[in-house]
């Protein structure tokens, strides 16, 4: 179940994807993305990284079985925290927009991933996520931890609604 408590976050899309298998990518996807500087980490993953070079919307996966309970788009609690994808320990205030399970805080809405729902080698479902964020949000929270990425900086520009059910369909298909 997906509940969205902030007007920050104006869609959001999961789909879960059962029964799959994180493989190395193939070749031309992983040339695709070292040429345009990034490097290749899993089949999910990558495609994520690819459709959002394509269409210029950001994308995030989860493991759907480290998720706990149901998915929220929430403000975080002031001193919560999350462990990024590259390992960075973060303090968040009630300002900074978060996906969060019923346990702990799993991603920085439109910015980065945390290390608590990673895809990994063990994944066998996966919650896809394509939204729509604040643009102001998704900027002063990226200032404030210090963590610009190529999905903030899309988020970042204010891209249409709509373009997240492109995404999604984009990468699905």
């Amino acid at each position: 179940s997906v509940k969205v408590e902030s007007d920050l976050c104006t869609r959001y899309m999961a789909l879960r994807l059962e029964n799959i298998q994180v493989l190395k990518s193939p070749e031309w996807l992983t040339r695709a993305l070292h040429a345009l500087d990034q490097r290749s980490v899993n089949t999910f993953v990558d495609l994520t990284n690819y459709v959002m070079f394509e269409l210029g919307q950001p994308m995030h996966v989860f493991d759907a079985d480290k998720v706990k309970g149901g998915i929220t788009v929430r403000m975080a609690r002031d001193g919560e925290t999350i462990t990024t994808l590259d390992n960075k320990e973060v303090t968040l205030t009630s300002e900074m927009l978060v996906i969060a399970d019923d346990e702990a805080v799993l991603a920085l809405a439109g910015i980065k991933g945390g290390k608590k729902a990673e895809v990994d080698s063990n994944t066998k479902s996966i919650i896809l996520e394509c939204a729509s964020f604040d643009s102001i949000s998704v900027r002063k929270t990226a200032f404030k931890t210090g963590i610009r990425t190529d999905a903030s900086k899309r988020f970042e520009n204010n891209y249409p609604v709509a373009w997240a059910e492109h995404a999604v369909l984009r990468y699905v298909y």
